[in-house]
This record gives structure tokens, sequence and C-alpha cells, in this order.
């Protein structure tokens, strides 16, 4: 029997809200979360600022950001580095026990995979600044001095270290740059100065901006 224009109509409508109900039942199914949830108040009563977290999602972020055994105490007693190896240019008050203890440290947190060839050229003496990464690694080791002795107030008695960024990766998974904000108006009415903007990079979060 063929059907009239309603009927194919009604039809066309019915398959719609079929699909639109099974894309809403999926969407529900793998959006949210399943008991129990914890949930924690992080500021002052009536300010929204709970946090709910899953019990599997608290346990797998502790598993990956657990921090890797340290290096085995170097014997105190020992030369200056700065003596005994040459063109050390950043260690240098460290002794020849301790240094060795930091870049085990740093092959280790960096470049577990590539080793000390990621800064070493192969072949060629350790001294030798062939290698870019090299004279990226020692500005890296300047910046980790200068956070851990002035910026105290910030980073406390935790300090940072190389793989407070890197976590064995010698590039970090997440590199941080100056979000430049969402697309507004030109002029003064357009300007917001980096507030209230959610920014994608802050969980979609309004915060301020440093430029």
């Amino acid at each position: 029997m063929k059907m009239t224009r309603a009927e194919a109509l009604r039809s066309l409508i019915a398959r719609i809200a079929g699909v639109f109900a099974v894309v809403l039942f999926a969407g529900l199914l793998f959006t949210f979360e399943y008991p129990p949830v914890l949930s924690v108040q992080t500021g002052f009563r009536g300010m929204a600022l709970e946090q709910n977290f899953h019990p599997a999602s608290v346990v797998a972020l502790a598993a990956a950001n657990k921090v890797p055994a340290p290096q085995d105490p170097a014997d105190p007693d020992g030369a200056p580095a700065s003596e005994v190896y040459q063109n050390v240019q950043v260690l240098g008050d460290l002794n020849e026990n301790q240094f060795v203890r930091v870049m085990a440290a740093m092959t280790e947190w960096v470049s577990p995979e590539q080793g000390c060839t990621y800064c070493h050229a192969e072949g060629e003496e350790l001294s030798a600044d062939t290698l870019y990464t090299k004279k990226v690694a020692r500005r890296m080791l300047q910046m980790t001095r200068d956070i851990n002795v002035n910026w105290q107030p910030h980073v406390a008695a935790t300090g940072v270290t190389c793989y407070t960024c890197h976590r064995g990766n010698p590039v970090p998974a997440h590199i941080w740059f100056n979000e430049p904000g969402q697309p507004h108006a030109i002029g003064a009415l357009g300007n917001p100065a980096g507030q209230n903007q959610p920014a994608v990079l802050a969980g979609l979060a309004s915060l301020p901006l440093i430029r």
C-alpha cells in the first residue's frame, strides 16, 4: 500500500526521533560516571568550589604521578666536578660523585630510552657541546636552580626537578605557551585583559592569562 505524504512524514519523524533517542542514550551512558563518586569541598560553602572524584580515576592519577625512586646517595667526599671534568659550566660546585648522580637522574627522568647519547654525541668527548640538546639541558639546569632558590614562596620545600615536567619524555608531553585567547572585537570593549574567558587549556575555566 502506498503511503500518503502525511504518513511518510510521520514515518520520517519517527526514524529521526529513534536515532536521536539512541544517540542521547549512548551519550548519557558514557558521559556520567557511575557511583561511588567522592565529593571534596575545596573552598568556602556556597562558592561552588566542590570537586567530584571517581575512586578509579584517583588511583589512575596517583599511578601516573608516581615519582621514580631516587638515585643512591652520593659520597660527600670527592673533588669538585669542575676540576675533574671539562666544560662543567653549571654544576661545578658539586663534587664528582654528586655530579655523576645528577647526570644519572637526568637520564632517567628525561631520556630513559635514548640514554646519555641524547645530549652527548656518540664517539665524542663528554665535554663537547656538539649537540643542541646538551646546550638546552644546561639552560634547564640553570632554570631549575633559579626556581628552587628564588621562587620558594611558590615551590616551597618541594621544589622542582627535571621530572616535574618531563616525566620520562625528552620533550614534555604538555608544552606550555601563552594562550592567544578567544576571538573578540577590536578596541577597548573587546579587550577583557585575559579575564572571564573560558580557556580550553584551563579546563574551560575563566582564569586570568599571563601575557
